[in-house]
């Protein structure tokens, strides 16, 4: 199974490329999702998916967004057969619906995966082709989600280990920090993730304020 879907219709695979995400908001009306939208909707398990975070005009940071529970998640998919017609070779492929972002990822990207509830699994596997669940194409409920600081390994498609969804908390800035982020890099708790710090008087900036390594 190949991420970016490929209609069958297609001539060629090259409109895989451009088809890894659908968006909700023009499913039904879009030519290469139209179809599967009704007829083969599936879905794509995860236990997280990422996103990168402009420091400056030279960095980026990636953050990985997954359950505060660590259980793995079903994102809403379609998939397609394709048969090359000059060597009659069939491939499936499939595509991520995206949808507006909620309150964890969007300080992060502008949109995210649509992400099927546990109990919806079989209505949208199941429902009808005339009538496909459109309701179920929404952000997720944020209160269930958290984001967390990983390596730039990620950005590899060569690394493939459990240890990139490992917290990363050094973060290489082009610039010297103020007293309020290095604060809120002091409020990181072990697992990564960012807890707000209590109030606190502003204090002069030290020598040892200009560390990165936390």
């Amino acid at each position: 199974m190949r991420w970016g879907l490929i209609p069958y219709w297609s001539r060629d695979e090259k409109i895989g490329l451009r088809t890894i995400n659908a968006k909700a908001e023009t499913i039904t009306t879009a030519p290469a999702f139209r179809e599967a939208i009704k007829y083969r909707r599936c879905l794509v398990p995860a236990d997280a998916f990422y996103e990168w975070v402009k420091i400056d005009a030279k960095n980026k940071q990636p953050f990985a967004i997954a359950m505060k529970d660590g259980h793995p998640y079903a994102l809403a998919g379609l998939w397609e057969k394709w048969t090359d017609r000059k060597t009659a070779t069939e491939l499936l492929t499939f595509t991520v619906i995206t949808t507006d972002p909620n309150e964890v990822v969007q300080p992060l990207h502008d949109r995210m995966p649509v992400i099927i509830p546990q109990k919806d699994y079989d209505r949208w596997l199941r429902g009808d082709p005339d009538r496909p669940p459109l309701d179920l194409l929404r952000p997720f409920d944020a209160e269930k989600m958290t984001a967390w600081r990983v390596s730039k390994d990620v950005g590899n498609v060569k690394n493939d280990s459990p240890d990139l969804l490992m917290p990363d908390n050094v973060v290489e800035m082009g610039r010297q920090l103020t007293d309020e982020e290095l604060w809120e890099l002091e409020g990181m708790d072990m697992d990564g993730e960012f807890d707000p710090p209590p109030p606190r008087k502003k204090r002069s900036p030290k020598p040892e304020n200009r560390s990165f390594d936390f």
